[in-house]
């Protein structure tokens, strides 16, 4: 394949999987649950890969809240140690993180590789209202053929800003539930107090 045939082509896939991602994201007749896991589901046919988590950080530990894995080896729930996972660098480096074959590379030794025989990974922070949330991670315990690319740590980038967003909307309409509530319930001492 030439140079130019396989950026031709690298650019038919990019638009595509942009394309795919509008259409999830975008689709107001599911809910923030739904169009998540569409996302995952997206992301680990795009990627070639078993494993889809958006996990949310909590000190040491993550917490998933949505996954699309084989089996449902993973549910949500589940509750496991950043530390022994590769989700520990997207944390050291708060960027898009990844490997393609890790038994055969430097992450050899990692615990994401020796506890969970992780080969191919790929991670990204998620943020909302600036802060560190969680993490999105796409992963199998096979390698994959190829490296990972720009446009691949873009498209993690373009999926952890709307998760982010939609996790900050919903975080916001909580609140103000809550500030409605306690607007509600105070009402009537309000209007009993004299001009």
């Amino acid at each position: 394949i030439t140079k130019r045939k396989k950026a031709e082509q690298e650019l038919r896939e990019s638009t595509a999987i942009i394309h795919s991602l509008y259409e999830v994201t975008t689709n107001l007749q599911l809910s923030f649950d739904q169009r998540l896991q569409q996302l995952l589901k997206m992301g680990c046919q795009y990627f070639s890969l078993d494993f889809g988590i958006a996990a949310q950080v909590k000190g040491d530990f993550c917490d998933v809240f949505a996954v699309q894995s084989p089996s449902n080896e993973v549910e949500v729930g589940y509750v496991y140690d950043v530390r022994q996972t590769f989700c520990l660098e997207v944390l050291r480096t708060k960027q898009p993180f990844c490997i393609s074959w890790a038994s055969n590379s430097e992450w050899r030794n990692h615990p994401g590789y020796t506890l969970f025989k992780r080969e191919t990974y790929i991670g990204s922070p998620i943020l909302a209202a600036g802060q560190l949330y969680g993490i999105l991670c796409f992963s199998s315990c096979t390698p994959i053929p190829r490296r990972f690319r720009a446009v691949d740590k873009e498209l993690m980038r373009l999926m952890t800003q709307w998760i982010g967003g939609e996790i900050e909307r919903n975080l916001a309409m909580a609140l103000i539930k809550q500030v409605e509530h306690i607007i509600s319930s105070q009402g009537q001492n309000i209007a009993s107090i004299p001009l």
